[in-house]
């Protein structure tokens, strides 16, 4: 089970960074829109429509990967609790094997005590 929270806690901290440079990805984005005002000139004018679909193209793919992002997530940490169930159901059969392998050496042993007394 530490395991499984080591696991866990090494996914959070890389999806937090992940998410991070996603924000400053924005941030970077934001600003770059902002400083892409139109000025005089068609040239110029052009130029800064370009930088501004350019800077919307990047935050859309940026919200696009901050959502898939935040998918995998939900899927590891889905998966996470799957292998959870899974580790402790198996956890459960071990001890029960255990047990029925000690009871049948204890039949057994009662067999063969049974076995001499007959003889």
């Amino acid at each position: 089970r530490a395991g499984w929270r080591l696991v866990e806690s090494n996914q959070h901290a890389q999806i937090s960074e992940l998410e991070a440079r996603v924000e400053r990805a924005r941030d970077a984005s934001a600003r770059t829109a902002l400083l892409a005002r139109p000025s005089l000139g068609s040239n110029a004018n052009k130029s800064s429509v370009d930088q501004r679909q350019q800077a919307l193209s990047t935050t859309d793919r940026a919200r696009a990967s901050s959502q898939e992002l935040r998918s995998a997530l939900a899927l590891a940490e889905d998966t996470l609790l799957v292998a959870g169930e899974a580790a402790e159901n198996l956890n459960r059969q071990t001890e029960t094997l255990n047990r029925v392998k000690s009871n049948l050496k204890s039949t057994n042993e009662s067999l063969q005590k049974a076995e001499k007394s007959i003889k």
